[in-house]
């Protein structure tokens, strides 16, 4: 096993710092995010030191993919969330907290879903009024980045619902309205 003396998750594996231990086997270790966003919020590491997806050998790789599948329904199990996200991030630009690489299992609370409908129906309001909405004013209602009330509108209006979105060019900006209710729903 390969490891870097400075890793904070070397350190766990070699049992320098303690941890909530979720599943480990040979090859990986599954413990508890102490910086949980919500209950199970959990890490899947490979045992060996890997700063990221660009550097992992796919052999580990496929190891820490056969752990978050079993950690993922234990979590499921254990909590039955609303939903289960699997986050793999690389590099500081991606939010990497730590240069090991990781897969994190997010459940979902069902309170975490539903402000984020009740978020969309809000954007909904806003696109459905005569006067529309910039994305500034759809991100200051959702506290959403700016590529994530984009999504929004490609993916969600757009795509999902089946709603036509246009813009404008005008005073304060670009400004998106629904166009028509006639297709989807």
């Amino acid at each position: 096993m390969v490891a870097d003396p400075e890793c904070v998750f070397c350190k766990i594996v070699a049992g320098q710092i303690p941890s909530f231990k979720l599943y480990e086997d040979d090859e990986t270790l599954a413990f508890l995010d102490i910086n949980s966003v919500h209950d199970g919020h959990s890490l899947v590491i490979s045992k060996s030191h890997y700063p990221n997806v660009f550097a992992i050998e796919p052999e580990a790789f496929a190891a820490v993919a056969r752990s978050t599948v079993k950690v993922a329904r234990a979590v499921n199990s254990a909590i039955a969330p609303h939903g289960l996200n699997l986050v793999q991030a690389n590099g500081p630009g991606a939010a990497q907290s730590v240069p090991h690489f990781p897969r994190s299992t997010v459940a979902q609370a069902k309170a975490a879903a539903q402000r984020h409908a009740s978020k969309q129906s809000a954007c909904l309001a806003l696109l459905e009024r005569s006067e529309g909405a910039t994305i500034r004013e759809l991100q200051q209602l959702t506290n959403w980045q700016e590529h994530s009330v984009r999504a929004f509108l490609a993916g969600t209006v757009k795509t999902k619902l089946g709603l036509d979105i246009v813009s404008a060019k005008e005073g304060r900006g670009r400004v998106y309205r629904i166009a028509s209710r006639q297709r989807g729903r």
